[in-house]
């Protein structure tokens, strides 16, 4: 009797370490109905996984906002992952013990990552993470968010404004290596974004020039004899 008891139990707890409102294009999620949002949950995932931005279900379009406690744990198959804008928080063992996790790409909404979210993925070579704003990373206690293995081997790509801010922030600063990301690594929209800028700041420039040149032409004017 006691032995179908704890068979049982062990059931409840792998039915409920499975249990997901929808599976959509092979990733799992839990559907927020009052909120309108999804999160990625547990699923034996493998391979180059892009996570959609939304995704719709029963008519209903759901923003994918996170990344839920366990998600990709152990998944050891698992190669790349490419987290959308959309996700704001990445979960408590998100990705740990992925061992062959060798590249991440980090959405510019993500402003939280609990604690060892990406411990045990020794094999990271490359983490780009797009949030100009350091996402925070304070967990429990004495636990890292990376594990300490990757820091001597893996490059950081962060964008060129927050640069120096990842340099100096932990656990960020303990990589080795931290670049900016290049414009073949930065979104379409942001590249046109900062071309505006500077189309912008030139045009102000120059507007300026050409006013303080009319000034200086009508000063003229009126001190001539």
């Amino acid at each position: 009797m006691k032995k179908c008891l704890l068979l049982f139990c062990m059931l409840l707890i792998s039915l409920g370490s499975m249990a997901y409102d929808a599976e959509i294009d092979g990733i799992y999620y839990n559907l927020n109905f009052n909120d309108d949002e999804a999160e990625v949950v547990k699923g034996n995932y493998s391979g180059d996984i892009i996570i959609p931005e939304s995704v719709t279900y029963s008519g209903n379009t759901y923003p994918v906002t996170s990344i839920g406690k366990y998600a990709f744990r152990d998944c050891s198959g698992l190669t790349s992952i490419n987290i959308p804008n959309s996700v704001t928080r990445i979960g408590n063992y998100a990705f740990d013990g992925c061992s062959s996790l060798t590249s991440v790409i980090i959405g510019n909404g993500v402003t939280y990552i609990d604690a060892i979210a990406f411990d045990g993925c020794d094999g990271l070579t490359d983490v780009y993470c797009y949030a100009e704003n350091l996402p925070n990373t304070e967990g429990y206690a004495g636990y890292q968010t990376f594990d300490e293995s990757i820091f001597s081997k893996a490059t950081l790509h962060v964008p060129a404004a927050s640069l120096e801010a990842y340099k100096t922030t932990e656990p960020w600063s303990n990589f080795d290596n931290i670049v900016a990301l290049t414009d073949e690594e930065l979104p379409v929209e942001s590249i046109q974004d900062s071309k505006r800028k500077i189309q912008m700041s030139t045009t102000s420039a120059a507007v300026n020039r050409r006013q303080e040149g009319e000034a200086s032409t009508s000063s003229a004017i009126r001190t001539a004899p």
